[in-house]
């Protein structure tokens, strides 16, 4: 199951395939940026945007297209869900994580594997930039490229090295919010995501969260 979730939602450009020719901003600029998306970040109540996702296969040298919608509500409420070219939904409720196909649902509950509770963080704060709040877990490096903002992360953690070389989040500076988020896996499979329609601080039901 776990090998599932990381297939699903996880992989990207090696240590981001553009960053390798961007010169890193100082630190000085970097703590004013990382403050700046810090402060939006934490003034997110909601958020609902469509997404396209991009999914690299090193070993076949083909990639899948997949699209969707993801909703957030604070105290851990998130909703992934593909719609094209099949359902499949991913919510996170608390400690709570349930997975939907058109064949099955499965539910789970984080706090018996770290690992899975990691990887349900990793995909939620991403593409809110919560993933900036605290940076104890990865090494952040951050560029400004035109009218964009880049952060790449690289994990620190023994469990996440394990998974991820790095991760890359993109970011639109007149809002401070996320447009793009890449990671690349260990195995090499990459994946690009892109979010679309991005609306925040909306009213978003939460029996969205549920499947009931």
């Amino acid at each position: 199951m776990k090998a599932l979730i990381i297939s699903m939602f996880f992989a990207v450009l090696p240590a981001s395939l553009y960053t390798q020719d961007l010169k890193a901003v100082d630190e000085d600029l970097k703590k004013t940026m990382i403050q700046r998306i810090n402060r939006t970040a934490s003034s997110l109540e909601t958020m609902q945007c469509e997404f396209e996702q991009t999914k690299y296969l090193s070993l076949l040298n083909d990639k899948m297209v997949s699209k969707g919608k993801m909703y957030y509500k604070q105290n851990n409420l998130f909703r992934w869900e593909y719609n094209t070219p099949y359902n499949y939904i991913f919510i996170l409720n608390g400690t709570k994580v349930i997975l939907k196909s058109s064949q099955k649902k499965d539910e789970i509950d984080v706090r018996s594997s770290r690992l899975f509770q990691e990887i349900a963080n990793i995909i939620m704060n991403s593409v809110t930039g919560k993933c900036l709040t605290g940076n104890t877990d990865f090494k952040v490096t951050m560029y400004a490229n035109g009218h964009e903002w880049i952060a790449d992360l690289v994990p620190l953690k023994k469990e996440m090295k394990q998974m991820f070389n790095v991760i890359t989040i993109s970011f639109d500076p007149d809002v401070s919010m996320v447009s793009k988020v890449e990671m690349k896996e260990k195995s090499g499979d990459t994946t690009r995501i892109i979010l679309k329609n991005v609306r925040s601080n909306i009213t978003v039901d939460e029996k969205i969260f549920s499947l009931d």
